[in-house]
């Protein structure tokens, strides 16, 4: 993995670790039944984006998550290799559970 990072370059890393980053509070903050823990501010944007379900047994979420082989719980970790269509179906599956 170190070769692939220096060969796509730590600056290009980084930006498109805060593109999915942001990308995914955006998502979040548009559903209803979904509280952003995180804060959202660009100081404090990192790869891991936490969140919780209102209203919701968390860990029966976390073992229906785990059994559709989407892994953390619910903390969700967009790298820069991580498209947007997963960023997607991740939620979209978390969606169909609560």
């Amino acid at each position: 993995s170190l070769s692939l990072f220096e060969e796509v370059g730590m600056e290009t890393i980084s930006g498109m670790i805060l593109k999915n980053t942001q990308y995914l509070i955006d998502l979040i903050n548009n559903q209803t039944a979904l509280e952003l823990i995180s804060p959202t501010g660009i100081e404090h944007l990192g790869g891991i984006v936490t969140f919780k379900v209102d209203a919701a047994d968390n860990a029966e979420i976390h073992r229906k998550l785990m059994k559709q082989k989407v892994w953390g719980g619910i903390r969700f970790s967009p790298h820069f290799y991580t498209r947007r269509v997963k960023i997607e179906k991740g939620l979209e599956i978390l969606n169909s559970i609560i």
